[in-house]
């Protein structure tokens, strides 16, 4: 499966919004025709150490359900560099022009410069 940053920004702007009269995120907060594509990109965003999930698997390794409890320190910066929607566009947009892949070094680098060029302007 491909990483798809739209969904990981959705996922990551879920979780940061979640009240506390629930205190995780799970494969039910996602419509069903999604939770495959939701459980490859949460398991990828636990692995690399961008949220904290306790992820329950099947015999067979598949995900069965997860519990994303909150997002880590560098989950919060990389939401808060591609949150506001104006920015995020415009990152997505120069990665299509030049034709690159997004990488989370590059996402972050590019939203960032788009927000020190805005506070500049």
């Amino acid at each position: 499966m491909k990483r798809n940053w739209d969904t990981i920004r959705d996922i990551l702007i879920k979780l940061e919004e979640k009240g506390n009269d629930k205190p995780y995120l799970s494969l039910n907060d996602f419509s069903t025709e999604t939770h495959a594509n939701i459980s490859y990109h949460i398991e990828i965003l636990e692995e690399s150490g961008i949220i904290k999930c306790n992820i329950s698997k099947t015999m067979g390794n598949n995900i069965n359900d997860f519990f994303a409890l909150r997002l880590t320190w560098a989950g919060h910066e990389l939401l808060d560099s591609i949150r506001n929607e104006n920015i995020w566009n415009k990152t997505k947009n120069k990665f299509k022009t030049k034709g690159l892949d997004m990488t989370y070094d590059l996402v972050k680098s590019v939203a960032l410069k788009l927000t020190t060029e805005l506070l500049q302007n």
